[in-house]
């Protein structure tokens, strides 16, 4: 099951409902279990509308102009998180693991993971190019918009491995079996570094 958008959503519109986090989410290795059902049936239904509200809008007047709205309020929580995760108690041997090159750790599978991640990124940014692309002025240059990609998914990415790796330094003392967890690492670290903002 992957975990993406919609589930984040539907995290945010659980919190009020038990006003905990923890309790209301359980993370595992690749789902949620969730212990308010009737909330879960809420916030699916009314997550639902919002997308089919935004969809039926059309690309311009749904999804662009929504975009324009989320995607700067998502760096900017982005960036909180991250200032959080950097500033807690032994986050910084966390910054040091993930910023400086360890060759103990290099493999050929470090490699083929490093190639699986960049092409999938990539390629999700390329699939995005050609949809909106239609949709384009004609005087927006596409190359300076590819380059625009490239650089702005690197720096998020960037941004993501400093929201994640130094809290768990933070809050698991760097245990390398939760750091060996791979995509799901994140849903385990950031309810915990919710959690601790209170």
């Amino acid at each position: 099951m992957w975990i993406g958008v919609t589930e984040i959503l539907q995290i945010a519109i659980l919190i009020p409902c038990t006003g905990n986090l923890i309790i209301t989410i359980q993370i595992q290795t690749f789902g949620i279990t969730r212990t308010q059902p009737a909330c879960t049936s809420c916030s699916y239904t009314s997550q639902i509308f919002f997308t089919l509200s935004i969809i039926f809008a059309g690309v311009r007047n749904g999804v662009e102009r929504v975009s324009r709205l989320m995607m700067p309020v998502l760096v900017v929580l982005s960036v909180i998180i991250a200032v959080y995760s950097v500033t807690r108690p032994g986050a910084l041997a966390g910054v040091a693991y993930f910023l400086v090159p360890n060759p103990a750790n290099f493999s050929w599978m470090t490699v083929v993971t490093a190639m699986g991640q960049m092409f999938y990124s990539l390629s999700i940014a390329m699939g995005i190019l050609v949809t909106f692309g239609s949709y384009m002025k004609k005087d927006v240059s596409i190359e300076e918009s590819t380059e625009h990609v490239e650089i702005f998914d690197t720096l998020i990415a960037v941004m993501a491995g400093l929201m994640i790796i130094p809290a768990v330094f933070a809050f698991s003392g760097g245990d390398p079996d939760t750091l060996q967890a791979g995509p799901a690492l994140m849903f385990i670290t950031i309810p915990k570094v919710f959690a601790s903002m209170g």
